[in-house]
């Protein structure tokens, strides 16, 4: 099933002037799961004071897929929201959490706004990521699609877990060949700050080169 939905709309342009945006508090409280597979989740992680300047100073981005951070200019409250994810305070969260060393390993960023109902598939992310992080940025999320789920194999409607992309909802997993995830087809915005923790800097650069040829191609073909 396809369904197609937009954020809501921002208000009149603020300035987010009202200190820190990442909220990990409650991050911090909640339980790793470890059926099927390591991973946890919690609401609440962005600081709902910013969540109108977040929404006005979301990248436009008009390609489906994740793009990542040198292919948009950041600005304002999401400008903030990067530097803040990338301080050393997640990372040393995540270390916490599963008791592997995250705070020395490549961070990967991308970001994303436009969902094609051909992505989401059942999938196991690739051998060089350790763990994954997803922070939803939708405002007023009401579709029964598009929401992240933990499956117990490779059948979509086999899940033990569902969360919508609503603003501030977080989920992580450290990744496995079992780790199998995702969400059921949807066309649209489906707001997503994605953070991959990578086993090394070669693994990096190849991702990154990958990302370019594919938005290359994507122009070419008008996709």
């Amino acid at each position: 099933m396809t369904t197609t939905a937009t954020a809501t709309a921002p208000g009149p342009a603020e300035t987010w002037t009202g200190g820190r945006i990442l909220n990990l508090d409650n991050f911090r409280a909640a339980s790793v799961n470890r059926v099927p597979y390591p991973h946890m989740s919690c609401a609440g992680t962005l600081n709902p004071a910013a969540l109108p300047a977040l929404r006005q100073d979301y990248p436009d981005l008009h390609e489906a897929g994740f793009h990542p951070l040198d292919a948009f200019e950041a600005k304002g409250a999401f400008k903030q929201l990067l530097a803040e994810v990338q301080d050393g305070e997640l990372s040393q969260a995540m270390t916490d959490k599963f008791g592997i060393d995250f705070t020395t390993r490549p961070m990967l960023i991308t970001v994303r706004k436009m969902c094609k109902p051909h992505e989401g598939r059942a999938h196991v992310d690739g051998k060089s990521k350790i763990a994954t992080l997803l922070i939803y940025m939708h405002s007023g999320w009401a579709s029964p699609e598009g929401r992240i789920r933990v499956l117990n194999g490779k059948n979509m409607d086999d899940y033990s877990f569902e969360m919508p992309p609503d603003e501030g909802n977080l989920f992580t997993f450290l990744r496995s060949e079992d780790s199998w995830h995702g969400h059921t087809p949807f066309e649209g915005e489906r707001r997503v700050l994605q953070i991959a923790w990578l086993d090394s800097q070669d693994s990096m650069d190849r991702k990154l080169k990958r990302h370019h040829v594919s938005h290359f191609f994507k122009k070419l073909w008008g996709g």
